[in-house]
């Protein structure tokens, strides 16, 4: 296996994980929560998508590519609890 698959698997092995959590989390809350607490919970989701990334990352101990494999998760999870409030409102401005 050469170096470059390995960094391939490296990142999205450790930041996938993070995503699926945060599309769990995001749609438990919208399924659970009051809309009236849609958003503190949804930056409690967040913030546990911003622990869980570096869980992952520091116990992986390898220096090369934390900082984009750190950005990739959190991006990834910000992106996914942006849509998740996005949809959200338009439901209730819409929707009720």
């Amino acid at each position: 296996m050469s170096i470059e698959s390995q960094r391939w698997e490296l990142k999205f092995g450790s930041v996938i994980p993070v995503w699926v959590y945060s599309v769990v989390v995001a749609l438990l809350i919208w399924l659970v929560s009051p809309a009236s607490e849609f958003l503190t919970w949804i930056s409690l989701g967040l913030a546990g998508a911003f622990l869980l990334t570096f869980c992952i990352q520091l116990s992986l101990q390898i220096k090369s590519g934390f900082v984009q494999r750190s950005m990739a998760s959190v991006g990834g999870s910000l992106l996914v609890f942006i849509v998740a409030s996005g949809a959200h409102c338009l439901v209730r401005l819409f929707g009720g």
